[in-house]
């Protein structure tokens, strides 16, 4: 392998030992070089070597204790610039289950990428504020979809998981809920937020892609799940929360308002319940559990544009067919 592919070695057994029992011998030179723990479970421990390692053959050993105690090894050769590293790894992610779990982030962005394309059009025929704010909203949610399927295949690097970071965590739920927020708000106050959250979008944009990203937590994940927010170093996890609020407070509370004032009642059910849904399914995710995550973010984005849709339908009024005015009668003179 290549210096730069050593980045952590992962451990899993019914009940993995004591993190003094797993260390990592250089057979070049003599001597271990020292680890440290990068995540730990029950189950799973994740150890990272504390530098690069230099060009030559190592023995990763894990000591066993209890009855049927003993050691295992496990040998790599980190092969020096320019060499060529053996093919090791580059299959693993084209079987069954890496396909299959990456099938329902392809079948999101799919359809975000449709409801983006159906509110453009109807943008051209209907202009409106609100529905290419909408639009942006499912572009960035269709970038994270496209950002954790491509990890399916081929892992997460530092670059997307920024990309997925930004799009799907900081920028999706700010823009559903700013176009939300275009039909409440008057004129003035629509220009402030359009301001305001573009120089926000700017800023939270470059904060991310600025921000150290752990190496070291990305090899940590499997099965193309997203990496946990603390992979993301930095500050930039400040502006997540504000622009996810913001969004939130006006998918949900603006649908709220409505229905109390008995406005379009309906269709900000389908926003309100829609937003709940993919609040709930991103929750899941951050806690761990991704059984249900891409379904219930599906039904979400499918609820939520079905009111966006209808929102965004100005009524349209029908003419009344004009009256015949029928002339006065002239008195004529009686001869």
């Amino acid at each position: 392998m290549r210096p730069t592919e050593v980045l952590a070695f992962l451990a899993r057994a019914a009940a993995v030992d004591d993190p003094a029992a797993y260390q990592l011998f250089d057979l070049e030179r003599g001597g271990n070089v020292s680890l440290k723990v990068v995540a730990r479970t029950k189950t799973s421990l994740t150890l990272a070597p504390d530098r690069t390692l230099r060009p030559g053959r190592y023995a990763f050993v894990a000591t066993h204790e209890g009855m049927f105690g003993g050691r295992d090894y496990n040998y790599l050769t980190v092969v020096a610039p320019g060499a060529v590293p053996s093919a090791i790894g580059t299959n693993d992610r084209r079987t069954t289950p890496a396909v299959a779990g990456a099938l329902l982030p392809v079948v999101a962005a799919l359809l975000a990428l449709l409801f983006f394309f159906r509110l453009g059009s109807s943008t051209i025929r209907r202009p409106g504020g609100q529905k290419v704010l909408w639009a942006l909203g499912f572009a960035f949610f269709a970038t994270a979809a496209t950002a954790e399927a491509l990890a399916h295949r081929a892992g997460w690097t530092p670059s997307l998981f920024r990309t997925y970071y930004a799009a799907g965590g900081v920028l999706t739920v700010a823009y559903l809920g700013a176009g939300s927020a275009w039909l409440l708000l008057p004129r003035r106050a629509r220009d402030i937020m359009l301001g305001a959250l573009t120089l926000a979008t700017v800023a939270a944009v470059v904060s991310v892609f600025l921000a150290p990203v752990d190496a070291n937590a990305l090899a940590a994940v499997g099965g193309g799940r997203p990496p946990a927010n603390g992979a993301l170093g930095g500050h930039a996890f400040l502006w997540a929360i504000a622009l996810n609020s913001f969004g939130t407070l006006f998918l949900v509370g603006g649908s709220l308002y409505s229905i109390v004032r008995k406005q379009r009642v309906r269709v900000n059910l389908w926003i309100g319940g829609g937003a709940l849904v993919v609040a709930l399914a991103t929750g899941l995710s951050r806690a761990g559990s991704y059984s249900f995550v891409y379904a219930g973010e599906l039904v979400g984005i499918a609820l939520m544009f079905s009111g966006f849709t209808f929102a965004g339908k100005a009524a349209v009024r029908v003419p009344r067919p004009a009256r015949a005015v029928q002339p006065a009668a002239r008195a004529v003179p009686s001869p």
